[in-house]
């Protein structure tokens, strides 16, 4: 008798739920169900191991990312197979340092957690790389630097724009005793920790950009009590410009809700319109 009851009571809540969200999804015109699947994804997939684009339908995304993620995880088993082997019959070598190397390597992947694992090398990486905007050229940009300085004897270096090339150049004409007039970088980086004397700069840099523009929305009142979800372009002016924006609404009374840094080559902005439409539909 109890346990019939404990099912009708599960039953009920079960069903209380469900009708609940359907509820509030339709009173927040979120659609159910699985015709999503027959709609265009919007977005694009880097890894590709069948042809897809950002006008296919879901379930074929879905797809992709079902094979692109068999196919880690069978090169994953035969490669950790064969380095496990190769680490368990080196913890028997004879040899002091291969067994000590290999001893280490267990100790240190089975104490600690995978999850720090990969936040650890996801920080290690993506704070010892350059970014996206940043890694198309820097060696053609030395390269070409050290050509005109070395080569062709200049005595001035002039041009670029961007934040990240405008650094590499100002560090090569520094080493060399150069004039370098960086004609549009605006990064606050380069005129502060990366600042040398031998770079000048013609354009103004970025908090001087967002505080001209901030003051003309601050005398209109648009930013005291007013919420923001900023997009900026990934690579050194963009992450300057998102700090010298979030420092700017804190002092005026903004409220930054969001803010996410966006590859320089997207060319489809519709993921990130939908996380700022969930974002606003929490507040």
């Amino acid at each position: 008798m109890y346990q019939v009851i404990a099912i009708g009571l599960v039953a009920a809540g079960a069903w209380w739920l469900a009708s609940n969200t359907l509820h509030n999804m339709q009173v927040r015109g979120i659609q159910s169900g699985f015709d999503f699947l027959g709609q265009p994804a919007g977005f694009d997939i880097g890894e590709l191991m069948i042809p897809y684009e950002s006008v296919d339908p879901y379930w074929k995304a879905f797809l992709v990312g079902v094979l692109n993620t068999l196919r880690v995880a069978i090169i994953g088993i035969v490669l950790t197979t064969l380095l496990g082997t190769l680490i368990g019959v080196g913890r028997f070598s004879n040899n002091a340092i291969v067994r000590g190397l290999c001893y280490a390597y267990v100790e240190l992947f089975r104490n600690v957690p995978v999850l720090l694992h990969l936040l650890m090398w996801y920080l290690v990486l993506t704070s010892s790389l350059p970014g996206p905007g940043e890694a198309r050229s820097v060696g053609g940009l030395i390269d070409n630097a050290l050509d005109a300085i070395e080569r062709d004897n200049v005595t001035v270096l002039m041009g670029e724009i961007n934040s990240g090339s405008a650094l590499t150049i100002s560090q090569v004409a520094a080493r060399n005793k150069k004039l370098f007039m960086s004609i549009g970088a605006r990064s606050d980086a380069l005129r502060g920790k990366d600042c040398n004397r031998y770079t000048f700069h013609v354009d103004i840099p970025v908090t001087v950009m967002v505080n001209a523009v901030g003051q003309s929305l601050v005398r209109d009142d648009m930013v005291r009590g007013k919420k923001f979800f900023s997009l900026t372009a990934d690579y050194l002016f963009g992450h300057d410009l998102a700090k010298a924006a979030k420092r700017f609404f804190a002092a005026n009374g903004g409220n930054l809700i969001g803010d996410e840094l966006v590859p320089t080559d997207v060319a489809d902005f519709s993921p990130y319109l939908l996380k700022i439409r969930q974002v606003v539909e929490k507040l």
